[in-house]
């Protein structure tokens, strides 16, 4: 981290706020080219003219953070909006879905460390809610799912759809398989399979989800691919 003192630019997303002090918020970023990390945003709570409304969620940021001796928190010296998403930010459902993955990234990313894909996946992410926010929870659930799959991916806990994860034994493609979020995919019986079972037209559309774009997954579908994504994010980082 640089000096103290220093300050620093770079494209930010807000992932939480903390109320501190009478005034203040303790923000989490998500930034381009620092990764996750912490700062103080003084007087933010008590000015309407402080930040200027840069401090809102879903929009992108370019936010000037100052350093300190410390470097666990840094100072927020002023964040201005470059990328808004209205249609998002107006949408109840909408705003619901991205909150979810928002509080996905904050809990699975490691502090400071720079992840230029999970930076462009967030960007495609709410771009696709902006664009065309969902109308329905079962619409909201399927492209949740989908930014789930793509972000266990990045974070290197890809679940595997055409195969036995432990003897690598291929399912057949119309046929319906146990998976396990814990072990990363599929396991089939003589391995000792058990609980959640995925369709092959399930099996099949969590698989394109996970690595084409995004709409692959059909609504009627989204429910049962989100739980298991949120029992894989569970297993592997304790995100509820």
């Amino acid at each position: 981290m640089a000096s103290a003192g220093r300050v620093l630019q770079t494209n930010a997303l807000v992932l939480q706020r903390t109320a501190f002090g009478e005034a203040d918020w303790i923000v989490s970023l998500f930034t381009q080219d620092l990764g996750r990390v912490s700062a103080l945003a003084r007087g933010a709570r008590k000015s309407q003219r402080r930040f200027a409304g840069g401090l809102e969620a879903f929009h992108d940021l370019l936010v000037q953070l100052k350093s300190s001796r410390s470097d666990d928190l840094l100072q927020l010296a002023d964040a201005k909006i470059t990328h808004p998403r209205h249609r998002l930010a107006s949408n109840l459902v909408a705003m619901q879905t991205a909150g979810k993955g928002l509080n996905w990234l904050r809990r699975t990313l490691a502090p400071k460390l720079v992840d230029a894909q999970a930076w462009q996946l967030i960007q495609r992410w709410l771009d696709v809610l902006d664009t065309s926010p969902p109308s329905k929870e079962s619409e909201a659930e399927a492209r949740l799912a989908e930014f789930g799959l793509k972000l266990l991916s990045v974070l290197g806990w890809s679940l595997v759809f055409d195969k036995c994860v432990r003897c690598n034994k291929p399912c057949p493609p119309n046929g319906s398989a146990y998976v396990s979020p814990r072990d990363g995919g599929v396991v089939c019986r003589a391995c000792g399979g058990h609980g959640p079972v995925l369709t092959a037209a399930l099996r099949h559309a969590m698989s394109r989800a996970s690595q084409l774009g995004f709409g692959e997954l059909p609504t009627d579908q989204g429910a049962s691919a989100l739980h298991i994504v949120e029992r894989a994010l569970l297993s592997h980082a304790g995100v509820e």
